[in-house]
């Protein structure tokens, strides 16, 4: 074969006929190695085509044939071949002293292309590295693979008929009939605004509104995309795009786009996420490729149907033909109008008419590429790869190739698979940084191997977010350790968590962080997740403290208060009744009533409502109506009171109530001389205690300041603290009723008051103005519905594993000694009170005899009975 290749390359080195020039070419292809030999003559120019094949795969093979044709008389140029049924060939490797044209492939990126870089602004989305320009397949389907393509779905679905294929007509009925949108905002430049005019009509029919903005006359790309951001609520709907323009027109819209997110900070805009891109890419090529690509890395939602620029070549070989056609017939023509030294310009020598052939075949060489066989125009979307961003098949315009009316023909848009598939994917493992904080059982802490691990109901539900609104997170903490106060309501600035999101550090605080009216002027909360309220635990007092006043507590104080007052006046108005009653004038009546010691006397009258009191009344009853009616109510008093006390005396004795020193926070306020408390500093109730106007927050916010300046642990962050605290005694901290029940499940020690106050609403923090506290809202609605809420709680409230005593059972309780201390305290007062009666009326007969001694005076002995003689009148 070589020795055939020498003889064939010896034989076209043969001088040609005179007055004409012979240029040769080496051509090499896909095939096997059988040279082939076509001569071309146009006027007096020979040519001579040595055709070549050999494995273009083969970077040896194609090194091999460069040599064999150098090695003989030189071609004046070699062409490699990009044939379209095969991969493009790479001859970068490829060492040749002839030049060497690669013929069927255009560079990535054109002199044109740079030289309006310089007019519309450099450095817009740079070449991407090699990983992702591989991703250069032209948007186009051959006929091979669109036999393919329709072989995969129901024939039936393709239409025969065909009409002209015009980009208004496609980029109509893919907005009508595949995306159904009711709005668009459609960007062009100067060259496509007829089309854009026939666009604009054909959606008019269909009710679609629009609005244009002309690329080439828009000075601030960021002011037109935020105007259109601005007319729909990014959480409830899209806005929609369409760009029709050249390379450059799609390279500084889609910019703009990309980066418009970073650029409006302040705004919080989500322009990536809530936005739709349909782009017809005109004269498309791989330049508008690589730009789509690089260009939109930020953009969630991109479609793209590419128009390529069609040459009227539809093989290699007519197209290398007609540019020697070309090239040889203005050769002649020059030669016939100008003779020789009359243009300067004119090549006028064999050199210098190899020179410009070569350079004429280098500019053909972009004239045929694969987009010239396009048998369907294909719709791509653009997705996230391993590798990154890469462009996916959802559909094609169904075509046929290039026909004698110079139309393109239309059978179908087919539409495979969603256009915008990331619509449904969320936020497209967007990466957050969340801050939170230990606080079970919402955020549960643990260190392992040095290493911090979080759990809890705060974790489960923000892991459910993250699936359901496919993202990614890392977590970290406030360096203080705090929830977020501030000392400045006017111009807040908040530490902790909430300072975190209000500097922008994090973008979402997952926590039981309370919603409050001072931290909603810095940040974003989105639906709450839980609701509860705030009370006081302390530790139970000693039962046995109070057991002392056993036969006093079945009454409050100021019962007991209100018998002695009525006993008193019971005992007045008794004496009043006895001793002024026109019923005694009767000197019988009157015997009577000295007889039987009657209620005449103040102390007589005392000692009957006493001991009606204790239910033994005295012995005679009064004679008068007055007395008797008295007295018999009297007694229904004493049997209500004698009552009620034996029934809740059997109570206290029987049943165990440890009630609580205090029930609200304006009682605990008055033992502040006796407790102390404790808030966590930085949180909610450290704003609420030391700035409302209520007297009672005021008194226990300045209580717990004061008590501050000697015990430091009163605003510890740390629950533990406080709960060791409580353990001590006399101590109370303020806090959740969650957080108090969990730890009254594992001490019976410790008691919450009754009084409930500041209700909170807990949800996790977004920075101010953020767009994803709508989204996660909805979400969070989703989740309270699913019942999800309920199985978190169950898994992370735990319930008690001990049983405090008398907390279940009801059961007899034996009396013991200190149960009724108070009666035996009782009998020994009573003792010691008779005794000092005793010692006084002792004391009283001395005095009157003292007195009677030294003022003699016959007087009947003070123990002699007085007796009463009784007179005969008859």
């Amino acid at each position: 074969m070589d020795m055939i290749l020498t003889v064939c390359l010896w034989i076209m080195t043969m001088p040609a006929a005179t007055g004409q020039e012979l240029y040769r070419m080496g051509i090499l292809h896909q095939g096997t190695s059988k040279l082939v030999v076509e001569n071309f003559t146009v006027g007096e120019y020979n040519s001579t085509f040595l055709w070549y094949g050999v494995d273009m795969l083969e970077p040896f093979q194609l090194q091999k044939a460069v040599n064999n044709f150098e090695a003989h008389d030189t071609p004046d140029v070699i062409i490699v071949l990009n044939d379209e049924h095969h991969e493009a060939v790479d001859t970068s490797l490829l060492y040749s002293k002839t030049p060497l044209i690669h013929w069927g492939r255009r560079p990535l990126f054109s002199p044109r292309h740079v030289e309006e870089d310089v007019t519309k602004g450099q450095g817009l989305c740079d070449q991407l590295n090699e990983e992702i320009s591989d991703q250069t397949t032209p948007f186009c389907y051959t006929d091979a693979q669109l036999a393919y393509r329709k072989q995969e779905i129901n024939n039936d679905t393709l239409v025969i008929e065909e009409i002209e294929v015009r980009v208004p007509i496609v980029v109509s009925n893919i907005i009508v009939q595949a995306l159904k949108w009711q709005s668009v905002f459609i960007f062009y430049d100067t060259s496509t605004l007829q089309d854009v005019s026939d666009l604009v009509d054909e959606l008019s029919k269909n009710a679609v509104k629009v609005i244009t903005f002309n690329v080439d006359k828009i000075l601030d790309m960021t002011d037109v995309l935020l105007r259109a951001y601005s007319t729909v609520k990014s959480a409830e709907s899209h806005v929609n795009f369409a760009v029709l323009c050249r390379y450059n027109c799609i390279r500084r819209v889609l910019y703009r786009a990309n980066t418009f997110d970073q650029d409006n900070g302040k705004m919080k805009s989500l322009l990536k996420m809530f936005s739709r891109w349909l782009v017809a890419a005109y004269e498309h090529n791989v330049d508008t490729i690589e730009t789509m690509i690089s260009c939109a890395s930020n953009i969630d939602n991109l479609a793209v149907i590419a128009f390529p620029e069609i040459t009227t070549s539809t093989s290699i070989k007519e197209s290398l033909n007609s540019t020697l056609t070309t090239f040889f017939t203005d050769q002649a023509i020059d030669e016939s109008l100008y003779p020789d030294g009359i243009d300067v310009q004119r090549p006028n020598s064999s050199t210098k008419r190899k020179e410009a052939l070569i350079n004429s075949l280098h500019k053909g060489s972009g004239t045929w590429y694969r987009e010239s066989q396009c048998a369907a125009l294909r719709i791509d979307t653009l997705m996230w790869t391993p590798k990154g961003r890469g462009f996916s098949h959802v559909g094609y315009v169904n075509c046929r190739s290039y026909d004698e009316t110079s139309n393109w023909s239309l059978a179908d848009i087919v539409i495979l698979s969603d256009v915008f598939p990331n619509i449904h994917f969320a936020y497209n493992k967007r990466q957050f940084l969340v801050s939170t904080l230990h606080y079970e059982p919402f955020v549960k802490k643990t260190v392992v191997n040095g290493t911090a691990k979080f759990s809890g109901i705060c974790m489960d539900l923000l892991e459910e977010l993250a699936k359901t609104l496919n993202f990614t997170y890392n977590l970290t903490e406030p360096d203080d350790q705090k929830w977020g106060s501030t000392e400045d309501r006017i111009n807040p600035q908040f530490n902790g968590m909430i300072g975190q999101l209000q500097r922008e550090e994090v973008d979402i605080v997952a926590a039981d962080i309370s919603i409050q009216k001072e931290r909603e002027m810095v940040m974003d909360f989105m639906f709450p997740f839980f609701y509860g309220s705030t009370s006081v635990v302390i530790k139970k007092p000693d039962p046995n403290r109070r057991k002392w006043r056993t036969l006093v507590d079945p009454f409050k104080s100021e019962v007991l208060a209100f018998i002695g007052i009525v006993l008193i006046a019971a005992s007045v108005i008794g004496f009043l009744f006895e001793k002024f009653n026109p019923f005694y004038c009767n000197p019988d009546n009157a015997r009577l009533r000295s007889e039987t010691y009657g209620l005449h006397t103040i102390h007589d009258a005392f000692w009957y409502m006493y001991g009606a009191l204790l239910s033994q009344g005295g012995v005679n009853l009064p004679e008068s109506n007055a007395g008797r009616t008295f007295v018999s109510c009297w007694w229904l008093f004493c049997i209500v009171i004698v009552a009620t006390y034996c029934g809740n005396l059997i109570a206290f004795l029987t049943v165990s109530k440890d009630p609580p020193p205090f029930n609200t926070l304006e009682e605990m306020a008055k033992f502040k001389d006796e407790y102390r408390w404790g808030i966590q500093a930085g949180t909610h109730w450290e704003i609420v205690f030391k700035t409302s106007t209520r007297k009672e927050f005021r008194a226990i916010g300045d209580a717990w300041m004061e008590f501050n300046k000697t015990d430091p642990d009163v605003i510890s962050t740390d629950v533990d603290v406080h709960m060791a605290k409580v353990k001590e005694g006399f101590y109370g901290w303020i806090g959740d009723t969650v957080v108090i029940e969990m730890a009254l499940t594992k001490d019976c020690d410790l008691l919450m008051i009754k009084e409930r106050f500041l209700p909170l609403k807990y949800a996790f923090g977004f920075t101010n103005n953020s767009p994803h506290a709508q989204i996660f809202s909805k979400q969070m609605l989703s989740i309270h519905e699913s019942g999800l809420l309920q199985v978190w709680k169950r898994r992370w409230w735990p319930k008690s594993k001990i049983i405090c005593p008398g907390s279940i059972v009801t059961e007899a309780k034996p009396i013991s000694i200190i149960d009724v201390q108070s009666a035996f305290y009782v009998a020994a007062g009573g003792a010691l009170l008779g005794l000092l009666a005793f010692l006084t009326e002792l004391l009283v007969v001395r005095i009157q005899k003292y007195i009677q001694s030294k003022n003699p005076k016959p007087t009947r002995s003070s123990c002699e009975p007085i007796r009463v003689v009784q007179q005969d009148y008859n």
